[in-house]
């Protein structure tokens, strides 16, 4: 037999499920525009796309490294990432090279890369 408190838990969630349904905004309230536009285009494309991220793309890939415009997605799928991740370790170093020895410049370059194609770079702290 389910208990009261569990009745009312069950309640609780489902009614802030479909307050968030109808109206979804950030659950952080100093988000800032550029957060919010893109967890509008996120919620536009729930039930569109399937979203596909990928660590160090445009970096390297199997049998290969810093060819121009090569991804291991790109060729296996007919399309790029929409999310992508980099590896950030020992820029705390003031190292010029992250702990894949990928250089800080050349991620630079492929961040704007990146969003000149319209993919996402999630940024921790932001």
């Amino acid at each position: 037999m389910i208990g009261l408190k569990r009745i009312v838990l069950l309640a609780l969630w489902i009614s802030s499920y479909l307050a968030q349904a109808q109206n979804p905004l950030p659950t952080d309230p100093r988000a800032t525009a550029a957060t919010r536009n893109l967890y509008h285009h996120l919620q536009q494309l729930q039930h569109k796309a399937i979203l596909f991220g990928h660590q160090d793309d445009l970096a390297y890939g199997v049998g290969w490294a810093y060819e121009p415009g090569r991804s291991d997605v790109q060729s296996a799928t007919g399309a790029y990432p929409a999310v992508y991740g980099w590896e950030l370790g020992h820029l705390e170093l003031d190292s010029t090279r992250n702990l894949d020895q990928v250089p800080f410049k050349k991620i630079q370059a492929y961040m704007r890369e990146v969003y000149q194609r319209g993919g996402s770079i999630p940024l921790a702290g932001t």
